[in-house]
């Protein structure tokens, strides 16, 4: 599962943690680091229970997350 485009800029987001031993597993986000971005969002995982799944299953949530677009 790949991140859209930033609705603000359309620049590549990140995904991350970057090194989950280092970072955590419990968790997953997804950003927008481009520099001239006039938002820079930020969106994470949404769990409510931080458990063994792995960083895989948060970030992949994050994206879903992320990916979901208004439709207005």
């Amino acid at each position: 599962m790949k991140p859209k485009p930033c609705p603000f800029c359309g620049k590549e987001p990140i995904v991350k943690p970057f090194d989950p031993e280092i970072e955590g597993t419990a968790w997953g986000a997804v950003e927008c680091i481009y520099g001239r971005c006039p938002a820079n969002p930020m969106v994470f995982d949404g769990a409510k229970i931080a458990d063994d799944r792995g960083p895989n299953k948060y970030k992949q949530a994050a994206i879903r997350r992320w990916n979901r677009r208004s439709t207005l």
